[in-house]
């Protein structure tokens, strides 16, 4: 708009730039994130297998092959993906946050330390998790949501299922 010339040929480098650089520190953090999980076993063995650089190479393509696949998704844009996708990522923050809502308090109680007190501590979590389960009721009544909460919540269970050990 202020017909400077080049400069919108200059933009869009630096906006490649800064894709590229965030699409490499995706790929490091999920690759790690892989390797220490297979390392912990949490994880296949052998997204644990290294180059000889110490590159945790398996993991390095796994995600790779990922980010290939969602990049395709979003080429192949069916009517409705982007708010799949973005519901999907809602409904799975939720879950998160719900996760570590109960992991604090199931934790809490084990790892006081006289050194750090939070006033709140005991009621604050029991506030969260009523309003983040409050939200997903309300998410119910909207009708763009409601497949999205019962989707995500049926996967999280099928997830709990599979990878939480039965005694």
């Amino acid at each position: 708009m202020a017909n400077i010339p080049g400069a919108a040929g200059l933009m869009e480098v630096v906006i490649v730039l800064a894709l590229l650089s965030a699409f490499n520190a995706q790929i490091y953090g999920t690759s790690r994130l892989g390797y220490q999980q297979a390392l912990e076993g949490d994880a296949p063995r052998w997204m644990a297998t290294t180059n000889a650089a110490g590159v945790p190479r398996n993991s390095v393509l796994v995600s790779v092959f990922f980010a290939f696949v969602a990049v395709g998704l979003q080429w192949w844009n069916p009517p409705g993906m982007i708010d799949f996708i973005m519901s999907a990522t809602g409904g799975c923050l939720i879950v998160t946050w719900i996760m570590i809502t109960l992991s604090f308090i199931k934790l809490h109680p084990r790892i006081r330390s006289s050194a750090v007190r939070v006033r709140g501590a005991s009621w604050v979590p029991w506030v969260t998790l009523a309003a983040l389960l409050g939200l997903t009721v309300l998410m119910l009544f909207d009708d763009a949501s409601r497949s999205q909460v019962i989707s995500v919540t049926i996967l999280s269970l099928v997830l709990v299922g599979v990878l939480v050990p039965h005694p």
